[in-house]
């Protein structure tokens, strides 16, 4: 072992190990959605004076839009939000 490097405390067992790659190898198998379906975010931010706000994301990370002001609760930047998303989903 390199030194400054921790020896890791955690011991699986063989059972453990064989479960987990089960499990990795069940959601590799599960139907991905190629068209990366758009979802509706509320977040929280400096940027916008710690006000909530909308964001519109592809696979969960990507933003596709965001929302140009701040709201003073979620429920108003929900209904923003989900009112934008329709319009992007739109044809």
């Amino acid at each position: 072992m390199l030194q400054g490097q921790v020896k890791p405390r955690r011991h699986f067992t063989e059972a453990a190990r064989q479960a987990a790659l089960a499990r990795r190898r069940e959601i590799a198998a599960m139907p991905k959605d190629p068209t990366g379906t758009l979802a509706l975010f509320i977040v929280r931010g400096a940027e916008r004076g710690n006000d909530y706000g909308w964001e519109i994301r592809r696979f969960g990370a990507i933003v596709v839009a965001r929302s140009g002001c701040g709201f003073p609760g979620a429920v108003a930047a929900r209904q923003a939000g989900e009112e934008a998303l329709r319009g992007i989903e739109a044809p």
